[in-house]
């Protein structure tokens, strides 16, 4: 059983993080935890329009929400370089990188597909991605 209040270190990439938490109740399934730290830990964004710019060494791509707001930007950097994690910088807008044989793929993205969201991973690292919503198995393009 797990007390109502329950504290843990999570060491990544050599930083330490201690998570206080406080339930309502005891829980007796110590899984919980974990589950409720990895649900803490994405934050998403509907993408609502994006602009492309195509460069001699690359690419960059920014995206808006619903606002107009800019709060990402893809860059597209050349296929043999080593991708830096993404991270979100000094003014708060995130930034991920991509090969630029990724491009086509990306933009196919959010020009066929809706919605599109952004899930930025908190805690660092590259599980930063782009989704679609649930679709139907089959459902085709139409």
């Amino acid at each position: 059983m797990i007390p109502a209040k329950s504290s843990l270190d999570i060491s990544l990439k050599g930083f330490t993080f201690r998570v206080d938490l406080t339930f309502k109740d005891a829980v007796d399934d110590p899984t919980y935890i974990y589950k409720t730290i990895l649900t803490m830990t994405y934050t998403t964004f509907e993408i609502k329009k994006y602009r492309t710019s195509l460069f001699t060494t690359g690419a960059k791509m920014n995206l808006f929400d619903i606002g107009g707001v800019n709060f990402a930007n893809l860059f597209f950097r050349p296929d043999s370089e080593t991708l830096r994690d993404a991270y979100r910088d000094e003014e708060g807008i995130y930034r991920m990188f991509f090969h630029r044989s990724e491009l086509k793929d990306v933009v196919d993205l959010l020009r066929n597909e809706a919605p599109v969201y952004l899930h930025v991973w908190d805690l660092g690292g590259n599980n930063t991605h782009l989704s679609t919503a649930r679709e139907p198995v089959g459902e085709g393009e139409k």
